[in-house]
């Protein structure tokens, strides 16, 4: 899949945006706080239908207006698309629209692309917390398996419901119908994210650039059952949560000298982040039939000179996107330069 073109109106910085991408590999370059993370952002809304930094929806529209859209002419396996999201504040609230080829549609229809970004903030997901690690995989498992998709939002509501059942100290028999739903939904989370896993292994063992770090991604699953549940219902009810299941699954990324959030520099994460990033994309690639696109944002920071000559060649099939504030080479098939924006 790849976008040719998108056109931004009171989207965040951009009162208004129009931008033309090459099939495979674009760079937008200009100084910080022109709007390139923007862009990107922009395409990811697109995908996904969230962003990855706002914390609400309306964040997205420019502070000037009280509406914002995003179209763009993509080409995927079903042809080439027009594709719309429209945002605008109505009595208080914030209204959207999705449309595809100028015809409404659900949010569950709007499903054309896919997307994996790297950003600098992504080094946390190695330094971070096990939940900034679940939401990465939850996001992608969820986006391209419906199964998934129902079974997390199963799972955190009975999560919820029990724990609401721990802190009002009820009585056992009102346990046993969220505890089984738990267990069931538990065992489908955990499968996939065990399947997921694999396939990161062996996309690195065996699909990885050379120069990446030998990395391998250890998955670690709290286990979950319906005994258990019972039997720690006690210190539960002390506590007010549950302490065993998905919600307390974690990932580590460790290469040949270890875990890398314990002795890794900065770049070495950064580069091992990246592999990451790469490992999810064949992944959704393998389950859509399509190459993602792969939005990169000022990835050369932090990187020696050598390895920012092996990211300009990086092998991807598909389309890229590149942010960075110098065209640091002339490896690239369109440069889309970006003025400071007000």
């Amino acid at each position: 899949m790849t976008i040719k073109t998108l056109s931004l109106q009171n989207f965040r910085s951009w009162r208004e945006g129009r931008f033309q991408f090459a099939p495979r590999k674009t760079l937008l370059v200009g100084p910080n706080a022109s709007g390139k993370t923007n862009i990107l952002e922009a395409i990811w809304v697109l995908a996904w239908q969230k962003s990855f930094r706002a914390k609400s929806w309306p964040q997205l529209i420019n502070w000037r207006a009280d509406s914002a859209q995003i179209q763009a002419e993509a080409v995927t396996k079903d042809g080439q698309q027009r594709l719309g999201i429209s945002l605008w504040q109505k009595e208080g609230k914030l209204v959207k629209s999705y449309l595809v080829n100028g015809a409404p549609v659900k949010r569950r229809q709007f499903n054309h692309l896919a997307a994996v970004i790297f950003r600098p903030e992504d080094i946390r997901f190695i330094q971070g917390s096990p939940a900034r690690r679940r939401r990465l995989f939850d996001r992608v498992l969820a986006g391209s398996d419906w199964q998934y998709h129902r079974a997390l939002a199963r799972y955190q509501r009975a999560l919820r419901q029990r724990n609401q059942l721990l802190l009002n100290n009820a009585s056992a028999g009102q346990f046993l119908f969220w505890e089984k739903e738990l267990v069931v939904q538990a065992t489908v989370l955990q499968e996939r994210r065990h399947q997921l896993a694999a396939f990161i292994n062996r996309y690195w063992q065996k699909q990885a650039p050379n120069w990446l770090p030998k990395l391998q991604l250890h998955y670690q699953a709290s286990a979950i059952s319906l005994a258990q549940l019972q039997a720690q219902r006690p210190q539960d009810r002390q506590l007010g949560h549950t302490r065993f299941g998905p919600q307390r699954d974690d990932f580590a990324l460790f290469d040949t000298q270890g875990n890398l959030a314990f002795w890794a520099s900065r770049g070495q994460q950064r580069l091992a982040v990246l592999g990451l990033k790469l490992a999810l994309a064949a992944y959704l690639a393998e389950v859509n039939g399509e190459w993602p696109l792969i939005l990169l944002d000022d990835i050369f920071s932090e990187l020696d000179e050598d390895h920012q000559e092996y990211l300009r060649q990086f092998p991807w099939p598909g389309q890229t996107i590149w942010t960075a504030t110098t065209a640091v080479s002339d490896s690239w098939e369109k440069v889309v330069e970006i003025g400071t924006r007000n």
